[in-house]
């Protein structure tokens, strides 16, 4: 019975995702970035298109439902919101 050595730990080669460009980071970093810079109706935008996208991501609902509150559409941003909470998201 032989024992495999372990190999040593060696940094991964390319960009973490979090370093990347805007563009081609993960829809819940660009939510967040967008939201920092209080970019309301890019926010919408990309939270729709996420949001029907993957139906089924709360996060893609609860960021839209933020958008559009802060936006004054109220009704759109309760819906959206039910649909976060629908899917474990508050």
């Amino acid at each position: 019975q032989s024992e495999a050595k372990a190999k040593p730990i060696a940094p991964l080669d390319g960009t973490p995702f979090w370093a990347e460009t805007m563009d081609r980071q993960p829809r819940f970093l660009r939510a967040v970035q967008l939201e920092t810079d209080s970019r309301w109706d890019e926010l919408v935008a990309m939270a729709r298109e996420w949001s029907e996208h993957s139906p089924q991501d709360g996060h893609a609902w609860f960021s839209l439902g933020k958008a559009l509150q802060v936006q004054g559409d109220e009704a759109a941003a309760v819906d959206a919101f039910r649909r976060a909470a629908e899917r474990g998201v508050q």
